[in-house]
């Protein structure tokens, strides 16, 4: 039986180490076929740092910051303060839920029960969820996850170096808008639904 853990995160920033997790969605895939699914909206730790028009400040300083609105985006991920502030759960609270989605798919302790972590660039992932269980004192990650990734981006590195395709970029969006896949970009749960779908169209030689 082989499982795959899907798994596509919005952030406040590109750093793992001084960002954090706004929005995660996980897809559990056993055998090609998807058995459980499930998107959070994530407050960040108060020491995560807050990019927005290329001002940065530690989530915690929020409410001292004038020049800040609840309305501006945290940039990459185009979600709302108004709405992390408002609607997402906190950092326990959607660690707790990880746990137990993983739980429900996977034997912590049975080494040979591990799925493989799939994503696009999934490695960006990974550091970030990475630290997202060491920020909430868990170093364990690895009791669900085997260390090997798939990642469609490789795939199509190669093709693009063998001659096969030849796109302007490879970021996920231009990718699926050519292979006719749809897609929200900037939306956890549809980027990594399209990630998925890309991975088989690759795998089946459909492109």
């Amino acid at each position: 039986m082989k499982k795959i853990l899907w798994l596509d995160t919005e952030t406040t920033g590109l750093d793992a180490q001084k960002h954090g997790i706004i929005q995660l969605a996980v897809l559990m895939d056993i055998d090609g076929k998807v058995e459980g699914e499930l998107l959070l909206d994530v407050q960040p730790f108060d020491s995560d740092v807050l990019n927005i028009n290329n001002v940065e400040f530690e989530y915690e300083d929020i409410a001292f910051i004038d020049k800040i609105k609840p309305e501006d985006i945290v940039e990459p991920s185009n979600i709302k303060i108004i709405d992390i502030v408002k609607n997402h759960k906190a950092p326990k609270s959607a660690y707790m839920s990880i746990i137990s989605f993983l739980g429900n798919h996977i034997l912590k302790f049975d080494k040979t029960d591990k799925a493989y972590l799939g994503g696009y660039n999934v490695n960006f992932d990974r550091n970030f969820i990475s630290e997202f269980f060491k920020k909430n004192n868990d170093n364990y990650l690895g009791s669900y996850l085997s260390w090997r990734c798939l990642d469609p981006l490789y795939r199509l590195w190669e093709m693009d170096y063998k001659g096969y395709i030849a796109l302007e970029n490879y970021k996920l969006e231009t990718v699926c808008n050519h292979f006719g896949i749809p897609i929200s970009a900037h939306n956890a749960m549809s980027d990594i639904k399209a990630t998925m779908d890309l991975w088989y169209r690759l795998e089946s030689g459909n492109d």
